[in-house]
């Protein structure tokens, strides 16, 4: 299968941030095989002329979660909010709304341009599941626990360890990937991080946790292990280019050189953290350290949309009030850390993250010719990463790739009904309404 999309404004994403305008990129199967000026394309199975569109890499979301509800539980703090929302849900969580609740986030985040994830489930094998059925790219983990008190609202090592087994039996040729996670930094012990830092090795896959989310978190770590928890990970050497770590809200400027000389990643999820009180992580000290760094929305219910272009603009804007510096975090590099720099995070910078000859054709087609992304600027002042970065929102993508396959068309998924999932998450609002008990927090 070969498809040609031709007359529109690349953003490569590569080093040098290269822009053809207008462009053209071809891709044969699942990879590109062509990206450069507008031109003469040859034979093709497809071809798409979209003057005035913008064609971007797929865009990189490296942290969230997809519980099957959303906009629940505003005004209460990290802890309470998740006692009785998050972990609820969980306790009852039946596979119809592992599914489900997989088809409305990651769905939603397809929809708006999001090519590949790092999700956190519960039940991480019926979510990779719905996850091949939408055609997105996923890297899947866990949210173990071995502590017995939080047994009922978490995974175990062994349902984890189960879903990254399975990857023997991989039909969606490595689309969808099983990682290791555990909950939180205070819900593993010794013993089971340094298990799965050795099975993440043993099974070639990743590692991931929420680390320094909040004040709060790294208090309870100290009380319980006498330590704060990067320190911990390092004493037991489980700290590797495998590891990626979601938040790191109140990291200290050693434990960032300590991550980023072991070739860790950091996730930054502003508008979760903005939401929930939780703080501000110090984003330019990570890039300045050479910490890998990529973006993510967090989850339905902590920050209710799955909208990569919110946090971009999120993370561009709480940076420069909180530092009163409007240099911080300009346009294009905000823009790499959704694209480039978030597949790097996840290792996966060889394959994805930019559009380039022999990468593969994940791409996602911005509608150029919308009222709030003109006028568009050339020459000088040229705008185009502006627009995208502070303009653009996920509701402006009409079409998206993932490994070559047309998997949004006109702004809807081709592999799944819209109508019909909405219609089962409001049938199952009854069912959902139990999991949260008998009273409002």
């Amino acid at each position: 299968m070969r498809t040609v999309i031709r007359g529109v404004t690349v953003l490569t994403m590569d080093e040098e941030n290269t822009v053809f305008d207008p462009g053209m990129v071809v891709i044969e199967d699942d990879t590109i095989v062509a990206v450069g000026p507008d031109g003469d394309q040859g034979p093709a199975d497809v071809v798409l002329n979209r003057p005035g569109a913008i064609l971007l890499p797929g865009l990189v979301n490296g942290h969230m979660h997809s519980r099957p509800a959303r906009a629940l539980g505003d005004g209460l703090t990290l802890r309470v909010w998740h006692d009785h929302y998050p972990d609820n849900v969980v306790r009852m969580l039946e596979p119809g709304d592992v599914r489900l609740g997989a088809l409305l986030g990651c769905g939603e985040a397809m929809a708006g341009g999001t090519t590949t994830l790092l999700a956190m489930p519960n039940k991480p094998a019926e979510f990779g599941a719905a996850c091949a059925e939408l055609g997105i790219r996923a890297c899947v983990a866990a949210h173990a626990t071995d502590r017995p008190e939080m047994a009922d609202s978490c995974d175990s090592l062994e349902d984890n360890m189960e879903a990254v087994r399975s990857q023997a039996e991989d039909e969606t040729g490595g689309r969808v990937k099983f990682w290791l996670g555990f909950e939180h930094q205070n819900a593993a012990s010794d013993q089971m991080v340094v298990a799965m830092a050795e099975a993440a090795e043993a099974y070639d896959t990743g590692l991931t946790t929420h680390l320094c989310e909040s004040a709060g978190d790294i208090d309870k770590h100290v009380e319980r292990y006498g330590a704060r928890p990067v320190p911990r990970y390092a004493d037991l050497g489980v700290i590797s280019p495998r590891t990626v770590f979601a938040h790191g809200n109140w990291l200290t400027q050693d434990e960032i050189e300590t991550l980023a000389s072991a070739g860790a990643s950091v996730i930054h999820n502003p508008v979760s953290n903005m939401r929930m009180g939780t703080g501000v992580a110090p984003v330019q000290d990570f890039l300045d350290a050479g910490l890998k760094t990529g973006l993510g929305t967090d989850g339905l219910l902590s920050a209710y949309r799955l909208d990569m272009f919110e946090v971009m603009r999120a993370t561009a804007m709480l940076q420069r009030i909180v530092h009163l510096d409007p240099l911080r975090m300009p346009a294009p590099t905000i823009l790499r850390m959704a694209t480039a720099d978030g597949a790097k995070a996840l290792g996966m910078g060889d394959k994805i993250g930019s559009i380039e000859c022999g990468k593969l054709a994940d791409l996602a087609l911005i509608d150029g010719r919308r009222l709030h992304l003109a006028p568009r600027l050339r020459g000088v002042h040229d705008n185009i990463e502006a627009l995208v970065v502070f303009a653009a929102s996920g509701d402006d993508v009409v079409d998206v790739w993932v490994g070559g396959a047309h998997v949004v068309a006109d702004g809807s998924p081709t592999t799944i009904d819209v109508a019909s999932i909405i219609d089962e998450a409001e049938g199952r609002q009854p069912h959902l309404s139990t999991l949260f008990g008998d009273h409002r927090p």
